[in-house]
């Protein structure tokens, strides 16, 4: 039990370090001539097909 304990301490160890870097963020907004394109993947999974719409 004495191993679970101490990869847990390290886990928050982790936590820490990263909260420690902030990420800046931008306050202007970007110009559309310098936009970049994110194209996102949508997967809807019917839960019972045998009742899904026709």
């Amino acid at each position: 039990m004495e191993d679970v304990e101490e990869e847990v301490d390290d886990v928050d160890d982790d936590e820490e370090e990263l909260d420690e870097e902030p990420v800046p963020l931008d306050d202007e907004p970007v110009p559309l001539e310098d936009a970049e394109l994110v194209v996102v993947d949508v997967v809807v999974l019917d839960p019972d097909p045998r009742e899904s719409v026709r």
